[in-house]
């Protein structure tokens, strides 16, 4: 839901920020909302902070990826769209598959079965909460 809320506030008429910030913007709320869910097993954080966590997140990826898919046709000249917006979705699909099996291969390798494993996810939280601000840090870069 927070996921579809961020695409609609995005796609705004009206809205006058500038679409590489909201991708830099959704990029931060998505390490927020995994920084939330982290906490809830790092601290006594009530379990239901997990599910806020994930609203952030779904809120960062609506703003930042439909602001990307706009950008990479605002920025393609008209002969290079299709090529370009076939790209965007090929490297999505790849950074997700690569991304989540480097999270697969961490928690199989470490984890102890039958055991408390928070520590795993927290490590594979934290390698994703990096991933995501660094894709902040060169959002800006994005421009004509």
């Amino acid at each position: 839901l927070t996921w579809s809320l961020g695409s609609w506030y995005q796609g705004r008429p009206a809205l006058q920020v500038p679409r590489a910030r909201l991708v830099t913007g959704g990029l931060l709320l998505v390490a927020t909302g995994i920084v939330i869910t982290a906490s809830v097993l790092a601290s006594a954080m009530p379990p239901f902070m997990a599910a806020i966590g994930w609203l952030v997140a779904g809120l960062g990826m609506g703003v930042g990826i439909t602001s990307l898919s706009v950008l990479v046709l605002e920025l393609s000249p008209i002969e290079e769209q299709g090529a370009n917006a076939a790209a965007l979705q090929v490297s999505d699909a790849l950074g997700s598959i690569l991304f989540i099996g480097a999270a697969g291969a961490i928690f199989a390798g470490l984890h102890t079965p039958g055991q408390d494993n928070a520590g795993v996810f927290l490590l594979i939280f934290a390698l994703m909460t990096v991933v995501a601000l660094a894709g902040a840090v060169v959002a800006p870069r994005v421009r004509a």
